[in-house]
């Protein structure tokens, strides 16, 4: 094997884990909107629900 066969090899095994690598990225950035949303409901949950719809209201910008 030539020094040119050894350096496609290199680009192309780099080239791999670069791509697992994006992708690892997009599953934890999703991980971390599923955890981000299990908080938020968690927090809500410590409210009744009238609590929760005033709350949400709040959250839209309602404040009468």
């Amino acid at each position: 094997m030539d020094q040119s066969e050894k350096l496609l090899m290199g680009i192309e095994h780099i080239l791999s884990v670069a791509s697992d690598l994006v992708d690892e990225v997009a599953r934890l950035k999703s991980v971390e909107e599923e955890c981000k949303i299990l908080k938020e409901k968690v927090f809500l949950n410590q409210f009744t629900v009238a609590e929760q719809q005033v709350f949400e209201l709040a959250l839209d910008g309602y404040s009468g």
